[in-house]
Protein backbone atom coordinates (compact mmCIF):
# COMPACT_ATOMS: atom_id res chain seq x y z
CA UNK A 1 0.00 0.00 0.00
CA UNK A 2 1.21 4.13 -0.69
CA UNK A 3 1.66 5.96 2.58
CA UNK A 4 0.36 9.33 2.51
CA UNK A 5 2.70 11.43 4.81
CA UNK A 6 -0.37 13.90 5.36
CA UNK A 7 -1.86 11.44 7.57
CA UNK A 8 1.66 10.99 9.52
CA UNK A 9 1.70 14.44 10.42
CA UNK A 10 -1.89 15.35 10.99
CA UNK A 11 -1.68 11.98 13.62
CA UNK A 12 1.11 13.70 15.67
CA UNK A 13 -0.13 17.28 15.11
CA UNK A 14 -2.84 16.26 17.03
CA UNK A 15 -1.22 15.91 20.21
CA UNK A 16 -0.48 19.65 20.22
CA UNK A 17 -2.29 22.51 22.02
CA UNK A 18 -4.13 24.39 19.82
CA UNK A 19 -2.28 27.39 20.90
CA UNK A 20 0.82 25.68 19.76
CA UNK A 21 -0.66 25.22 16.37
CA UNK A 22 -1.84 28.57 16.23
CA UNK A 23 1.31 30.08 17.08
CA UNK A 24 3.12 28.14 13.99
CA UNK A 25 0.64 29.54 11.72
CA UNK A 26 1.59 33.26 12.27
CA UNK A 27 5.44 32.34 13.05
CA UNK A 28 7.71 31.04 10.93
CA UNK A 29 10.56 29.91 13.37
CA UNK A 30 7.78 28.22 15.51
CA UNK A 31 6.20 26.72 12.23
CA UNK A 32 9.82 25.44 11.46
CA UNK A 33 10.01 23.56 14.88
CA UNK A 34 7.33 22.36 15.07
CA UNK A 35 8.34 20.05 12.19
CA UNK A 36 10.29 17.35 13.95
CA UNK A 37 8.35 17.94 16.77
CA UNK A 38 5.62 16.75 15.01
CA UNK A 39 7.46 13.52 13.52
CA UNK A 40 8.75 12.72 16.99
CA UNK A 41 4.79 13.26 18.29
CA UNK A 42 3.68 10.92 15.36
CA UNK A 43 6.20 8.13 16.32
CA UNK A 44 5.74 7.99 20.15
CA UNK A 45 2.03 8.69 20.28
CA UNK A 46 -0.06 7.63 17.32
CA UNK A 47 -1.52 3.86 17.84
CA UNK A 48 -0.98 0.98 15.11
CA UNK A 49 -2.12 -2.14 13.95
CA UNK A 50 -0.50 -5.47 14.95
CA UNK A 51 3.43 -5.00 13.69
CA UNK A 52 2.82 -1.41 13.25
CA UNK A 53 3.04 -1.58 9.41
CA UNK A 54 1.17 1.01 8.55
CA UNK A 55 2.99 3.83 10.92
CA UNK A 56 6.98 2.42 9.42
CA UNK A 57 5.88 2.70 6.46
CA UNK A 58 4.98 6.69 6.52
CA UNK A 59 8.14 6.78 8.41
CA UNK A 60 10.32 5.13 5.25
CA UNK A 61 8.19 7.36 3.41
CA UNK A 62 9.19 10.36 5.42
CA UNK A 63 12.86 9.06 5.05
CA UNK A 64 12.99 8.81 1.11
CA UNK A 65 11.36 12.06 0.79
CA UNK A 66 14.61 13.77 3.15
CA UNK A 67 16.65 12.37 1.22
CA UNK A 68 15.47 13.73 -1.77
CA UNK A 69 16.51 17.28 -0.67
CA UNK A 70 14.92 20.31 -0.34
CA UNK A 71 12.73 20.33 -3.41
CA UNK A 72 8.94 19.95 -4.27
CA UNK A 73 9.21 16.37 -4.67
CA UNK A 74 11.45 16.09 -0.85
CA UNK A 75 11.51 18.51 2.08
CA UNK A 76 9.18 21.12 0.37
CA UNK A 77 6.27 18.07 0.20
CA UNK A 78 7.02 17.13 3.94
CA UNK A 79 6.46 20.51 5.05
CA UNK A 80 3.98 21.30 2.95
CA UNK A 81 1.69 18.47 4.46
CA UNK A 82 2.76 19.90 7.91
CA UNK A 83 1.06 23.14 6.74
CA UNK A 84 -1.66 21.85 5.36
CA UNK A 85 -2.09 19.62 8.47
CA UNK A 86 -1.89 21.97 10.63
CA UNK A 87 -5.09 23.74 9.24
CA UNK A 88 -6.95 20.65 9.11
CA UNK A 89 -6.53 19.47 12.79
CA UNK A 90 -7.47 23.66 13.31
CA UNK A 91 -10.59 22.96 11.66
CA UNK A 92 -11.05 19.61 12.87
CA UNK A 93 -11.34 21.11 16.94
CA UNK A 94 -13.43 23.92 15.39
CA UNK A 95 -15.75 21.27 13.83
CA UNK A 96 -16.47 19.57 16.96
CA UNK A 97 -16.60 21.77 19.52
CA UNK A 98 -13.01 20.28 21.24
CA UNK A 99 -9.72 22.73 22.59
CA UNK A 100 -7.06 20.08 22.86
CA UNK A 101 -5.32 17.18 22.07
CA UNK A 102 -7.89 13.79 22.16
CA UNK A 103 -6.86 11.20 24.36
CA UNK A 104 -6.03 8.60 21.39
CA UNK A 105 -4.84 8.87 17.73
CA UNK A 106 -5.56 5.83 15.82
CA UNK A 107 -4.03 4.90 12.53
CA UNK A 108 -6.04 3.21 9.56
CA UNK A 109 -4.33 0.54 7.41
CA UNK A 110 -4.14 -2.86 6.90
CA UNK A 111 -4.46 -4.05 10.00
CA UNK A 112 -6.45 -1.99 12.91
CA UNK A 113 -5.78 -1.16 16.60
CA UNK A 114 -8.51 -3.74 18.91
CA UNK A 115 -9.52 -0.21 20.28
CA UNK A 116 -11.02 0.52 16.73
CA UNK A 117 -11.43 -2.74 14.88
CA UNK A 118 -14.96 -2.86 15.03
CA UNK A 119 -15.49 0.91 13.07
CA UNK A 120 -13.45 -1.19 10.07
CA UNK A 121 -16.81 -1.49 7.95
CA UNK A 122 -16.46 -3.74 4.41
CA UNK A 123 -20.00 -2.77 2.26
CA UNK A 124 -21.10 -2.18 -1.17
CA UNK A 125 -18.30 -3.87 -2.40
CA UNK A 126 -15.56 -1.67 -0.93
CA UNK A 127 -13.22 -2.83 2.03
CA UNK A 128 -12.57 -0.02 3.33
CA UNK A 129 -16.23 1.73 3.67
CA UNK A 130 -15.31 3.45 6.61
CA UNK A 131 -12.43 5.54 4.82
CA UNK A 132 -11.06 6.88 8.00
CA UNK A 133 -7.13 7.43 7.41
CA UNK A 134 -7.15 8.31 10.87
CA UNK A 135 -9.55 8.25 14.23
CA UNK A 136 -9.32 10.53 17.04
CA UNK A 137 -10.88 9.15 20.77
CA UNK A 138 -12.08 11.70 23.11
CA UNK A 139 -13.37 9.87 25.98
CA UNK A 140 -16.29 7.68 24.60
CA UNK A 141 -16.59 9.41 21.60
CA UNK A 142 -14.53 8.06 18.25
CA UNK A 143 -14.27 10.78 15.29
CA UNK A 144 -13.41 9.42 11.87
CA UNK A 145 -11.57 11.39 10.46
CA UNK A 146 -10.89 10.85 6.30
CA UNK A 147 -7.62 13.53 5.20
CA UNK A 148 -7.59 15.85 1.93
CA UNK A 149 -5.55 18.23 1.09
CA UNK A 150 -4.82 20.98 -1.18
CA UNK A 151 -2.12 23.60 -1.27
CA UNK A 152 -4.45 26.82 -1.75
CA UNK A 153 -8.50 27.42 -1.20
CA UNK A 154 -8.60 28.18 -4.74
CA UNK A 155 -7.16 24.84 -5.74
CA UNK A 156 -9.49 22.01 -6.84
CA UNK A 157 -10.04 19.98 -4.08
CA UNK A 158 -9.05 16.05 -4.46
CA UNK A 159 -11.18 13.43 -5.19
CA UNK A 160 -13.43 12.06 -2.36
CA UNK A 161 -13.50 8.61 -3.77
CA UNK A 162 -11.08 6.71 -6.68
CA UNK A 163 -12.94 3.76 -7.62
CA UNK A 164 -12.71 1.18 -10.17
CA UNK A 165 -15.66 0.89 -12.83
CA UNK A 166 -16.00 -2.79 -12.34
CA UNK A 167 -16.66 -2.28 -8.67
CA UNK A 168 -19.94 -0.88 -9.58
CA UNK A 169 -21.12 -3.66 -11.94
CA UNK A 170 -20.82 -6.41 -9.12
CA UNK A 171 -24.04 -6.89 -8.32
CA UNK A 172 -25.61 -10.21 -9.84
CA UNK A 173 -28.29 -8.22 -12.68
CA UNK A 174 -25.44 -6.22 -14.02
CA UNK A 175 -23.51 -9.47 -15.21
CA UNK A 176 -24.56 -9.47 -18.84
CA UNK A 177 -23.90 -5.49 -18.87
CA UNK A 178 -20.15 -6.42 -17.41
CA UNK A 179 -19.66 -9.00 -20.50
CA UNK A 180 -20.61 -6.21 -22.64
CA UNK A 181 -17.76 -3.21 -21.04
CA UNK A 182 -15.47 -5.97 -20.85
CA UNK A 183 -16.01 -6.93 -24.81
CA UNK A 184 -16.24 -3.19 -25.76
CA UNK A 185 -12.78 -2.85 -23.77
CA UNK A 186 -10.91 -5.80 -25.56
CA UNK A 187 -12.00 -4.71 -29.24
CA UNK A 188 -11.00 -1.09 -28.49
CA UNK A 189 -7.88 -0.99 -26.84
CA UNK A 190 -6.46 -4.65 -29.14
CA UNK A 191 -7.50 -2.29 -32.71
CA UNK A 192 -5.79 0.55 -31.40
CA UNK A 193 -2.49 -2.30 -30.80
CA UNK A 194 -3.67 -3.83 -34.69
CA UNK A 195 -4.03 -0.01 -36.47
CA UNK A 196 -0.21 0.51 -34.84
CA UNK A 197 0.87 -2.81 -36.52
CA UNK A 198 -0.72 -2.60 -40.13
CA UNK A 199 0.86 1.08 -40.26
CA UNK A 200 4.55 0.28 -42.15
CA UNK A 201 5.17 4.02 -42.33
CA UNK A 202 6.82 6.41 -39.35
CA UNK A 203 3.79 7.91 -39.18
CA UNK A 204 2.83 4.58 -36.89
CA UNK A 205 3.83 4.87 -32.79
CA UNK A 206 5.64 1.63 -33.21
CA UNK A 207 7.61 2.71 -36.01
CA UNK A 208 11.67 2.26 -35.10
CA UNK A 209 13.85 3.88 -37.55
CA UNK A 210 16.91 1.86 -36.63
CA UNK A 211 15.06 -1.71 -37.83
CA UNK A 212 15.65 -3.31 -41.47
CA UNK A 213 19.57 -2.23 -41.11
CA UNK A 214 18.34 1.12 -40.24
CA UNK A 215 15.27 1.78 -43.32
CA UNK A 216 13.07 1.38 -40.24
CA UNK A 217 9.96 -0.51 -39.32
CA UNK A 218 7.37 -1.45 -36.95
CA UNK A 219 8.52 -3.21 -34.07
CA UNK A 220 9.22 -7.17 -33.90
CA UNK A 221 6.12 -8.00 -32.12
CA UNK A 222 4.01 -7.36 -34.90
CA UNK A 223 5.51 -9.71 -37.06
CA UNK A 224 6.52 -12.15 -33.87
CA UNK A 225 4.73 -14.97 -33.90
CA UNK A 226 2.64 -15.71 -31.09
CA UNK A 227 1.03 -19.30 -29.01
CA UNK A 228 -2.34 -19.62 -28.31
CA UNK A 229 -5.16 -21.72 -26.89
CA UNK A 230 -8.74 -21.90 -26.44
CA UNK A 231 -11.02 -24.05 -24.79
CA UNK A 232 -11.09 -26.87 -22.33
CA UNK A 233 -10.48 -30.76 -22.11
CA UNK A 234 -11.13 -32.08 -25.21
CA UNK A 235 -12.18 -28.58 -26.81
CA UNK A 236 -8.77 -27.15 -26.89
CA UNK A 237 -7.68 -25.35 -29.57
CA UNK A 238 -4.16 -24.17 -30.05
CA UNK A 239 -1.83 -22.31 -33.19
CA UNK A 240 0.15 -19.34 -33.74
CA UNK A 241 -0.68 -16.00 -34.97
CA UNK A 242 0.78 -12.39 -35.33
CA UNK A 243 -0.93 -9.27 -35.14
CA UNK A 244 -0.65 -8.02 -38.98
CA UNK A 245 -1.52 -11.46 -40.26
CA UNK A 246 -5.11 -11.14 -38.15
CA UNK A 247 -8.00 -10.08 -39.92
CA UNK A 248 -10.90 -7.83 -39.58
CA UNK A 249 -14.45 -9.24 -39.17
CA UNK A 250 -16.88 -8.22 -42.08
CA UNK A 251 -18.06 -5.02 -39.89
CA UNK A 252 -14.78 -3.99 -39.46
CA UNK A 253 -13.69 -5.12 -35.73
CA UNK A 254 -11.43 -7.68 -34.58
CA UNK A 255 -13.46 -10.52 -33.00
CA UNK A 256 -13.38 -10.75 -29.39
CA UNK A 257 -11.07 -13.79 -29.52
CA UNK A 258 -7.98 -12.02 -31.88
CA UNK A 259 -8.49 -9.01 -28.78
CA UNK A 260 -7.91 -10.87 -26.29
CA UNK A 261 -5.03 -12.86 -27.83
CA UNK A 262 -3.53 -9.36 -28.95
CA UNK A 263 -4.24 -7.58 -25.38
CA UNK A 264 -2.29 -10.74 -23.95
CA UNK A 265 1.39 -10.09 -25.59
CA UNK A 266 3.17 -9.19 -23.24
CA UNK A 267 6.94 -7.49 -23.48
CA UNK A 268 10.08 -6.73 -21.33
CA UNK A 269 10.61 -2.62 -21.14
CA UNK A 270 13.69 -0.42 -19.36
CA UNK A 271 12.27 2.04 -16.97
CA UNK A 272 14.58 4.37 -15.21
CA UNK A 273 16.14 2.78 -12.03
CA UNK A 274 15.75 5.84 -9.33
CA UNK A 275 19.25 5.49 -8.62
CA UNK A 276 20.65 8.55 -10.12
CA UNK A 277 19.38 11.95 -11.42
CA UNK A 278 21.02 12.15 -14.85
CA UNK A 279 20.67 15.26 -17.32
CA UNK A 280 18.73 14.70 -20.83
CA UNK A 281 20.90 13.00 -22.87
CA UNK A 282 23.08 11.54 -20.57
CA UNK A 283 21.27 8.34 -19.44
CA UNK A 284 24.07 5.41 -18.83
CA UNK A 285 23.75 1.62 -18.51
CA UNK A 286 23.29 2.64 -14.65
CA UNK A 287 20.19 4.63 -15.45
CA UNK A 288 17.78 2.04 -16.17
CA UNK A 289 16.43 -1.09 -14.79
CA UNK A 290 14.60 -4.00 -17.26
CA UNK A 291 10.93 -4.69 -16.14
CA UNK A 292 9.44 -7.72 -17.31
CA UNK A 293 6.07 -8.70 -18.53
CA UNK A 294 5.16 -5.75 -19.31
CA UNK A 295 1.33 -5.98 -21.03
CA UNK A 296 2.25 -4.43 -24.84
CA UNK A 297 -0.89 -2.21 -24.90
CA UNK A 298 0.90 -0.22 -21.54
CA UNK A 299 4.19 0.55 -22.95
CA UNK A 300 5.12 4.26 -22.96
CA UNK A 301 7.85 4.24 -26.21
CA UNK A 302 8.88 1.82 -28.56
CA UNK A 303 13.00 2.69 -28.10
CA UNK A 304 12.37 1.16 -24.12
CA UNK A 305 11.48 -2.37 -25.57
CA UNK A 306 14.07 -5.38 -25.00
CA UNK A 307 13.00 -6.78 -27.96
CA UNK A 308 15.02 -3.80 -30.24
CA UNK A 309 18.40 -4.71 -28.46
CA UNK A 310 20.71 -3.59 -25.36
CA UNK A 311 20.66 0.46 -26.90
CA UNK A 312 19.48 2.39 -24.01
CA UNK A 313 17.59 5.52 -25.50
CA UNK A 314 18.57 8.99 -24.97
CA UNK A 315 15.61 10.49 -23.29
CA UNK A 316 12.37 8.98 -22.02
CA UNK A 317 9.60 9.82 -24.36
CA UNK A 318 5.61 8.66 -23.98
CA UNK A 319 5.02 8.41 -27.53
CA UNK A 320 2.88 5.26 -27.60
CA UNK A 321 1.26 6.03 -24.66
CA UNK A 322 0.25 9.46 -25.98
CA UNK A 323 -0.76 7.38 -29.22
CA UNK A 324 -3.37 5.39 -27.02
CA UNK A 325 -4.82 8.45 -24.95
CA UNK A 326 -5.20 10.50 -28.17
CA UNK A 327 -7.65 7.59 -29.54
CA UNK A 328 -9.69 8.04 -26.07
CA UNK A 329 -10.05 11.89 -25.92
CA UNK A 330 -12.88 13.45 -27.72
CA UNK A 331 -12.63 14.67 -31.51
CA UNK A 332 -14.98 17.58 -32.49
CA UNK A 333 -17.46 16.80 -29.29
CA UNK A 334 -17.49 13.56 -30.01
CA UNK A 335 -16.49 10.71 -27.19
CA UNK A 336 -14.78 7.55 -28.65
CA UNK A 337 -16.21 4.46 -29.44
CA UNK A 338 -14.65 2.59 -26.00
CA UNK A 339 -16.65 5.73 -23.67
CA UNK A 340 -19.75 5.45 -25.94
CA UNK A 341 -20.22 1.80 -24.49
CA UNK A 342 -20.00 2.94 -21.22
CA UNK A 343 -22.15 5.84 -21.49
CA UNK A 344 -24.34 3.46 -22.62
CA UNK A 345 -24.67 1.59 -19.67
CA UNK A 346 -24.77 4.45 -17.08
CA UNK A 347 -27.69 5.84 -19.41
CA UNK A 348 -29.03 2.42 -19.06
CA UNK A 349 -33.25 3.10 -18.39
CA UNK A 350 -34.49 -0.39 -18.48
CA UNK A 351 -35.63 -2.29 -15.25
CA UNK A 352 -32.98 -3.32 -12.97
CA UNK A 353 -34.68 -4.22 -9.90
CA UNK A 354 -37.61 -2.99 -7.41
CA UNK A 355 -36.88 -1.37 -4.00
CA UNK A 356 -39.98 -1.16 -1.38
CA UNK A 357 -42.66 -1.97 -4.60
CA UNK A 358 -40.49 1.41 -6.33
CA UNK A 359 -38.72 -0.33 -9.38
CA UNK A 360 -35.40 1.41 -10.03
CA UNK A 361 -33.95 1.15 -13.43
CA UNK A 362 -30.16 -0.04 -14.10
CA UNK A 363 -29.04 3.85 -14.41
CA UNK A 364 -30.90 4.38 -11.21
CA UNK A 365 -29.03 1.93 -9.34
CA UNK A 366 -25.49 2.73 -10.29
CA UNK A 367 -26.23 6.58 -9.38
CA UNK A 368 -27.80 5.13 -6.22
CA UNK A 369 -24.65 3.16 -5.86
CA UNK A 370 -22.02 6.10 -6.71
CA UNK A 371 -24.08 8.45 -4.45
CA UNK A 372 -23.70 6.26 -1.28
CA UNK A 373 -20.28 4.98 -2.05
CA UNK A 374 -19.01 8.48 -2.29
CA UNK A 375 -20.48 9.97 0.90
CA UNK A 376 -20.71 7.54 2.87
CA UNK A 377 -24.57 7.56 3.11
CA UNK A 378 -25.77 4.56 5.05
CA UNK A 379 -21.78 3.62 7.24
CA UNK A 380 -24.18 4.57 10.20
CA UNK A 381 -26.45 2.26 10.11
CA UNK A 382 -23.71 -0.66 8.84
CA UNK A 383 -21.99 0.36 12.48
CA UNK A 384 -25.28 -0.29 13.83
CA UNK A 385 -25.19 -3.54 12.82
CA UNK A 386 -22.47 -4.35 14.84
CA UNK A 387 -23.03 -2.12 18.26
CA UNK A 388 -20.08 0.12 17.71
CA UNK A 389 -19.29 2.91 20.50
CA UNK A 390 -20.10 6.07 19.32
CA UNK A 391 -18.60 7.48 16.33
CA UNK A 392 -18.68 10.13 14.09
CA UNK A 393 -17.24 10.26 10.69
CA UNK A 394 -15.68 13.90 9.29
CA UNK A 395 -14.48 14.95 5.82
CA UNK A 396 -11.80 17.19 6.34
CA UNK A 397 -9.53 19.50 4.12
CA UNK A 398 -6.43 21.15 4.93
CA UNK A 399 -5.03 23.95 2.79
CA UNK A 400 -1.35 24.86 3.21
CA UNK A 401 1.70 24.90 1.37
CA UNK A 402 5.86 25.71 2.13
CA UNK A 403 8.79 26.46 0.00
CA UNK A 404 12.17 26.85 0.85
CA UNK A 405 12.77 30.23 2.19
CA UNK A 406 15.91 31.40 -0.08
CA UNK A 407 16.64 34.47 2.35
CA UNK A 408 16.57 32.00 5.86
CA UNK A 409 18.97 29.37 6.44
CA UNK A 410 17.53 26.00 6.24
CA UNK A 411 13.87 27.35 7.22
CA UNK A 412 10.97 27.16 4.87
CA UNK A 413 7.83 29.54 4.54
CA UNK A 414 4.32 28.41 4.70
CA UNK A 415 0.97 30.16 3.79
CA UNK A 416 -2.42 28.53 5.01
CA UNK A 417 -5.63 28.77 3.71
CA UNK A 418 -9.40 28.03 5.65
CA UNK A 419 -9.65 24.04 6.01
CA UNK A 420 -12.84 22.72 4.78
CA UNK A 421 -14.74 20.33 7.46
CA UNK A 422 -18.30 18.47 6.28
CA UNK A 423 -19.63 15.97 9.18
CA UNK A 424 -21.13 12.91 7.44
CA UNK A 425 -24.48 14.00 9.90
CA UNK A 426 -24.26 17.09 8.10
CA UNK A 427 -23.72 15.53 4.70
CA UNK A 428 -26.92 12.74 5.47
CA UNK A 429 -29.03 15.68 6.44
CA UNK A 430 -28.73 17.55 3.07
CA UNK A 431 -29.25 14.45 1.39
CA UNK A 432 -32.51 13.34 2.98
CA UNK A 433 -34.12 17.50 2.22
CA UNK A 434 -33.27 16.28 -0.79
CA UNK A 435 -34.43 13.03 -0.87
CA UNK A 436 -37.38 12.52 1.75
CA UNK A 437 -38.25 9.02 1.86
CA UNK A 438 -35.74 8.15 -1.02
CA UNK A 439 -38.87 10.09 -3.56
CA UNK A 440 -36.53 11.87 -5.34
CA UNK A 441 -34.69 11.97 -8.66
CA UNK A 442 -31.36 10.43 -9.12
CA UNK A 443 -29.55 10.20 -12.38
CA UNK A 444 -26.24 11.07 -14.38
CA UNK A 445 -25.88 13.23 -16.83
CA UNK A 446 -22.41 13.76 -19.36
CA UNK A 447 -21.37 17.34 -19.22
CA UNK A 448 -18.27 16.93 -21.19
CA UNK A 449 -15.61 14.61 -23.38
CA UNK A 450 -12.09 15.63 -23.05
CA UNK A 451 -9.92 16.23 -25.95
CA UNK A 452 -7.17 16.50 -23.52
CA UNK A 453 -7.52 13.91 -21.95
CA UNK A 454 -8.25 10.10 -21.94
CA UNK A 455 -11.64 10.74 -19.61
CA UNK A 456 -15.29 11.84 -19.72
CA UNK A 457 -17.35 14.06 -17.25
CA UNK A 458 -20.59 13.40 -15.44
CA UNK A 459 -22.55 15.14 -13.14
CA UNK A 460 -24.74 13.40 -10.40
CA UNK A 461 -28.11 15.17 -10.20
CA UNK A 462 -31.06 15.31 -7.55
CA UNK A 463 -34.13 16.29 -7.84
CA UNK A 464 -36.40 16.69 -5.39
CA UNK A 465 -40.18 16.11 -5.36
CA UNK A 466 -42.40 18.94 -6.20
CA UNK A 467 -43.36 19.57 -2.65
CA UNK A 468 -39.54 20.20 -1.25
CA UNK A 469 -38.51 21.65 -4.75
CA UNK A 470 -40.59 24.57 -3.45
CA UNK A 471 -39.70 25.19 -0.81
CA UNK A 472 -35.99 24.94 -1.06
CA UNK A 473 -36.37 27.04 -4.31
CA UNK A 474 -35.12 24.96 -7.21
CA UNK A 475 -36.18 22.34 -8.96
CA UNK A 476 -32.35 19.85 -9.23
CA UNK A 477 -29.14 20.36 -7.49
CA UNK A 478 -25.81 18.79 -9.37
CA UNK A 479 -24.41 17.27 -5.84
CA UNK A 480 -21.04 15.31 -7.31
CA UNK A 481 -19.08 15.94 -10.11
CA UNK A 482 -17.49 12.70 -11.80
CA UNK A 483 -14.33 11.58 -13.82
CA UNK A 484 -14.34 8.63 -15.49
CA UNK A 485 -10.47 8.08 -16.72
CA UNK A 486 -7.66 5.93 -17.33
CA UNK A 487 -4.74 7.01 -15.49
CA UNK A 488 -2.48 4.01 -15.35
CA UNK A 489 -2.91 0.02 -17.21
CA UNK A 490 -5.17 0.17 -19.97
CA UNK A 491 -5.93 -3.68 -19.06
CA UNK A 492 -7.43 -2.59 -16.04
CA UNK A 493 -11.27 -0.94 -16.00
CA UNK A 494 -10.92 2.65 -15.81
CA UNK A 495 -11.62 4.65 -12.18
CA UNK A 496 -14.34 6.64 -11.15
CA UNK A 497 -13.30 10.43 -9.34
CA UNK A 498 -15.98 12.21 -7.75
CA UNK A 499 -15.98 15.46 -5.36
CA UNK A 500 -18.55 17.09 -4.14
CA UNK A 501 -19.55 20.21 -6.01
CA UNK A 502 -19.60 23.87 -4.80
CA UNK A 503 -23.38 24.20 -4.93
CA UNK A 504 -24.01 21.14 -2.84
CA UNK A 505 -21.39 22.58 0.07
CA UNK A 506 -23.32 25.80 0.31
CA UNK A 507 -26.44 24.05 0.64
CA UNK A 508 -25.11 22.07 3.65
CA UNK A 509 -23.12 24.71 5.34
CA UNK A 510 -24.41 25.36 8.31
CA UNK A 511 -26.50 22.32 8.96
Amino acid sequence: MAFETSEAFYAGLSTFDTARLERAKNNQEEFNLLYEESINAFQSSALDGAGNATKQGMMSTIASKTRQGRGAKGLGSLYSDLASQISAVIGTRKSIGQDGPPSAVYLTGNKWHPNVDVFKIEAFGMKDYNSSDVILQYGNIYYGISLKKKPYESSASPPLINSSFATFLQPKEFSSMLQRVNAARYKFFAKILWDACQDNTPNSPFWVQELNEGQGGTILECRQMFDYKIGKGKNVQTGQFNIQGIRLQNDGTLSLEDAKRILDIRVNVYKPSGNSSPRAGEYGESDWKLERNVPLINIKDTEHMDSLGARFPTEFRTRFRSYVNSKLSARGGQISQLWTEFDKILMDERPGESVGGTPRSFARILADSILTRTLKLNLYSELEKFNAPEFEFLLVEGVGKAVDDKKTDDQFKATFGAPVVKPLRTIIGTIADLCPLQKCGIRLERIDASEAKAAVEYKLIISPPAKEAKKLGFSEIDVLHIDLRYGGSFKSMPRFHATMTSEFMQLAKGK
